[in-house]
């Protein structure tokens, strides 16, 4: 049975969701319209066509949707892939549903082991830009 400190749990995650399904204030709004358009320009200035393999790269600016590579984390190109696959995601509602894979990337984990992982290289620019 639930006792006093669980319903006030219960109570505060409610309120907590019924704060982030309001209408966002004006400035709120302008700031991320502002931050949308900008992050849009960098996913689409064509810098992966750049890419190629042996190249180290990393995130661009504000597109990271993965845990990995870490921010300013170097990744290997390994491959590019001519035929993407897509994400095998089942919710329309989630971010990588229909994601192209196709930059395959290698980069070393936490106990030293060379990791190769799949992703969409719109996300991704050479390490040496700054």
């Amino acid at each position: 049975m639930a006792d006093e400190a669980d319903f006030d749990k219960i109570v505060k995650l409610i309120e907590e969701r019924k704060k982030s399904d309001t209408d966002l204030s004006d400035s709120e709004v302008k700031k991320r319209s502002a931050l949308a358009l900008e992050h849009y320009k960098t996913f689409s200035d064509g810098s992966e066509s750049s890419l190629h393999p042996g190249m180290l790269v990393k995130w661009k600016q504000g597109l990271k949707n993965r845990k990995r590579p870490r921010p300013n984390e170097p990744a290997v190109v390994i491959e590019i892939l001519d035929k993407p696959f897509y994400d095998e995601e089942n919710g329309s509602g989630t971010p990588y549903f229909r994601e192209p894979m196709n930059l395959v990337l290698g980069m070393v984990d936490d106990d030293g082991e060379f990791i190769i992982y799949h992703y969409d290289k719109r996300r991704f620019r050479p390490f040496s830009d700054n």
